[in-house]
């Protein structure tokens, strides 16, 4: 399999990876506008379910949506992209 290699999948172009990486991206920036909400005057009921939708369900929407424009493999080969800068060691001084 590519992904395993770390190579993108064949069937997925540069324009197809930079919109699904932005759409996942994006999906996952949602969740920090929950503390905007709970600044705001709205009542406590509607403030939990905004909170609850804004941190949840749209992150959730967001990432099948990329999944669907990217394809599994391709899906696969951005959270090893993701995996694998978050598991950079840092440089050891001498």
């Amino acid at each position: 399999m590519d992904n395993e290699q770390g190579r993108p999948p064949a069937n997925l172009t540069r324009k197809r990876f930079i919109a699904g990486a932005a759409i996942f991206f994006t999906g996952q920036a949602v969740a920090l506008t929950v503390p905007l909400v709970l600044m705001t005057g709205l009542p406590a009921g509607l403030k939990a379910a905004a909170s609850v939708i804004l941190f949840f369900v749209i992150p959730s929407m967001f990432t099948l949506s990329a999944i669907v424009v990217l394809g599994r493999p391709g899906f696969g080969y951005l959270k090893g992209l993701i995996v694998r800068w978050f598991r950079k060691e840092p440089k050891k001084c001498p």
